[in-house]
């Protein structure tokens, strides 16, 4: 690694070494490649595994079985963010040297703060169409079924939390903590609607 990436150099004084003595001078110390990414993380206040999730993230809120994508009234779903930080990846890949290995975190960090805060409002726009759509739904049900269709979100959204507790993947683990989230949710919605009547 010391002769792919940068050598640092600081002074570095031994024991029978005086910064009086003539005989004192810097030292090179090789920096790996694991503290050069730790401190562009740092710096840039980004992973480099996160921001190079950006194609799942494009992932909607999961819809509810019998919802279809034609119920939700979202005006768009954050192609053009996720199309400008997707063309600055591909060019950061296809220009990276050795000198700077990391520079695309640097590059692209514009282009992903607006994606990420292009998903936010769009998943909380697709989760207020849900939790509209699923009250309606559930509304018609006895309460029998309402009852069971509260205690399969439950389910779910145990699922989500299992296998997020148990993921090596840190990406992977905040999606289904995500995911777990969302069906909370919904489930609150439900409480304060259609379900409020029977949980009383």
């Amino acid at each position: 690694l010391a002769q792919v990436y940068p050598v640092f150099r600081f002074p570095v004084v031994l024991a029978h070494m005086s910064r009086y003595n003539e005989s004192w001078s810097p030292m090179p110390v090789a920096i790996s490649e694991k503290e050069i990414l730790t401190t562009a993380e740092r710096v840039y206040g980004v992973t480099w595994d996160e921001i190079h999730s950006y194609k799942d993230k494009m992932q909607i809120p999961i819809l509810p079985r019998q919802m279809s994508v034609e119920n939700l009234n979202v005006s768009h779903f954050c192609e053009d963010p996720f199309s400008a930080l997707d063309r600055c990846m591909e060019q950061g890949i296809r220009h990276e040297n050795r000198l700077s290995p990391f520079a695309r975190m640097q590059i692209c960090k514009p282009h992903w703060v607006r994606f990420q805060r292009c998903l936010r409002y769009r998943d909380r726009s697709i989760m207020s169409d849900i939790q509209k759509w699923e009250n309606k739904h559930v509304g018609r049900m006895s309460n029998g079924a309402k009852a069971e269709y509260f205690e399969n979100l439950t389910r779910e959204r145990s699922y989500h939390e299992y296998v997020a507790a148990r993921t090596a993947d840190e990406e992977k683990r905040k999606r289904h903590l995500l995911d777990a989230q969302h069906v909370l949710l919904r489930q609150q919605g439900l409480m304060t609607g259609s379900l409020a009547s029977i949980i009383e």
